[in-house]
């Protein structure tokens, strides 16, 4: 599959969108067929955003174990 989408990428008909919901690229080949894919920076992103998350999570946690042994 991956080279079907390299040469979709190559064709300069092809369409190439951003899926802000998904954070994942997309492209539009023919008209009619819509492929996703992930890229460099879809694969950043989602990284960023799960480290973001664990972190914060984490710090949450860490938190209210603090408060209870205060207690």
């Amino acid at each position: 599959m991956m080279q079907q989408i390299c040469e979709m990428l190559a064709d300069s008909s092809t369409k190439i969108y951003w899926s802000h919901e998904q954070r994942v690229p997309y492209l539009v080949y023919g008209g009619n067929q819509w492929v996703g894919y992930e890229n460099a920076l879809s694969l950043y992103t989602k990284a960023s955003w799960g480290y973001i998350l664990t972190s914060a999570l984490c710090s949450l946690t860490s938190d209210a174990r603090k408060n209870e042994t205060l207690r």
